[in-house]
């Protein structure tokens, strides 16, 4: 398991889908994490770089892991196609993973 460097952090009410990679691009981590489990969970993980879709909650959750030590950043929906095997089609992002946007 390679040292992680970017995670993807797709936010919602409840559930939020994470998604992480190393330097090389291969996925290391895959999660589903309740609300609760999301601070826990990355107070054991490697400093590194969060991104994000700006959304509602998003600035709490740049606070919250900016306390952390962690690079969280911001994306507006269209931004999402920096980041490798998003496609934007009319508008809306389309992943590999249909599961969630936080692959991205």
């Amino acid at each position: 398991m390679g040292k992680i460097t970017t995670v993807g952090l797709d936010l919602a009410k409840h559930v939020f889908q994470m998604h992480g990679v190393d330097a090389q691009g291969p996925v290391v981590l895959r999660k589903q994490l309740r609300r609760g489990q999301v601070l826990a969970l990355f107070s054991q993980l490697p400093r590194c770089v969060v991104g994000m879709e700006a959304c509602a909650t998003t600035h709490y959750w740049a606070r919250e892991l900016g306390a952390l030590l962690f690079a969280p950043i911001l994306a507006l929906r269209s931004g999402l196609a920096q980041f490798p095997g998003v496609l934007l089609l009319e508008g809306e992002v389309a992943t590999p993973c249909p599961r969630s946007p936080a692959h991205a």
